[in-house]
């Protein structure tokens, strides 16, 4: 019986990962500078422009910004933002941008026209994968801080039933199979026996988009630092995932849901539909509504200690509404399902759980 794990930020975060909402960081440049002063790529005008923007509409801004407005909360708003801005020259929102740009201090000496919004906008999707790339180049995946990811890989992952789905553009699912010596175990696309499919539905920073060509998987760790902009396969927030999304990532996609039609059991694990991701909520759920491969399925949500928040509330009546009619817990249906909610971080999760606790939690 096979389980879909479905990752987001949340489940790099105790590795050292970046949450989207805190991309673009002030800290984050210093970070960056020193790693990769010399990928010419990433202190572009148009990546200085992207982050100035960013200062600039920051409801909580950085001390060293003297003025500017509140217009995003954090950096998955305002990407989503910039690049509906990009996507049409004759919005309003890309206008509006476009006279904040007329500051010389914010547009670093770029043209202020629609192009411009492009330019930056590829530029902070490369700024995203940077960050993705730099926080894993110095770990070591045998330390203390990996233990419970590995436990989960050795002992409740099961190979070639097991399915993860995520969100994330980093490669510690990738890491973690390498250093147990089973790297091409994960697999992008179906095909290989005894392999299980590791699906990146909004693309990886060691992907290359090749015009209309399928996608290349195997570009290389560094490859988002130096490639051209429009061989960038990162679906950052905006317009241009969707058309990812139903273009050269669709097998992705295609894979994900026909798992989770089929799945014993589905876990989330830091992943909580963010306002931004409304495709993935609309065909993730809908894939669940489907479910009827197995009597009972298990679903859990991992994404904290708090099962009270917003977050993990939300998260709950999103699924709880994908099952509705379909199963419940007690009589009604020959069907059944059990929604848990599981207070604990990713690592706490990994480090106790095992595998029948998941399939047959009641």
């Amino acid at each position: 019986m096979g389980i879909v794990w479905i990752l987001g930020a949340g489940f790099s975060k105790p590795l050292g990962g970046p949450l989207l909402g805190k991309m673009l960081s002030p800290e984050s440049k210093r970070d960056l500078h020193v790693r990769y002063s010399e990928m010419k790529q990433l202190w572009t005008p148009q990546a200085d422009a992207a982050r100035s923007l960013y200062y600039y509409g920051r409801s909580n801004k950085p001390e060293f910004i003297a003025q500017g407005e509140d217009m995003w909360e954090d950096a998955e708003v305002y990407l989503d933002y910039l690049d509906t801005a990009a996507a049409n020259a004759q919005s309003p929102t890309c206008k509006r941008l476009l006279e904040i740009l007329g500051d010389a201090r914010l547009n670093h000496g770029l043209q202020r026209e629609p192009g411009m919004l492009k330019l930056m906008a590829a530029a902070a999707r490369r700024l995203l994968a940077a960050e993705c790339i730099s926080f894993l180049e110095a770990l070591d995946p045998n330390s203390e801080r990996w233990s419970p990811y590995q436990r989960w890989l050795r002992e409740v992952f099961r190979w070639e039933e097991d399915t993860v789905v995520t969100f994330n553009y980093d490669l510690v699912p990738e890491l973690l199979a390498d250093s147990q010596k089973r790297r091409d175990s994960f697999q992008y696309r179906p095909g290989k026996p005894g392999s299980s499919l590791l699906l990146k539905l909004h693309g990886s920073v060691n992907w290359g988009l090749r015009s209309t060509l399928a996608v290349e998987t195997d570009a290389g760790v560094r490859y988002a630092l130096d490639c051209n902009d429009d061989q960038l396969a990162i679906a950052g927030p905006g317009p241009g995932k969707q058309k990812l999304s139903s273009g050269l990532f669709a097998w992705c996609w295609t894979e994900a849901l026909a798992a989770l039609e089929k799945a014993a059991a589905i876990v989330f694990v830091g992943y909580r539909f963010p306002p931004t991701d409304a495709e993935a909520r609309e065909k993730l759920l809908g894939a669940i509504h489907k479910n009827r491969e197995h009597e009972h399925l298990a679903i859990h949500t991992v994404l904290g200690p708090n099962t009270s928040s917003d977050d993990s509330r939300r998260l709950q009546g999103l699924l709880e509404h994908a099952m509705a009619g379909v199963r419940t817990v007690q009589g009604g249906s020959n069907r059944t399902y059990n929604l848990v909610q599981q207070p604990l971080w990713a690592e706490d999760f990994f480090s106790v759980v095992d595998r029948n606790s998941i399939l047959f939690a009641r």
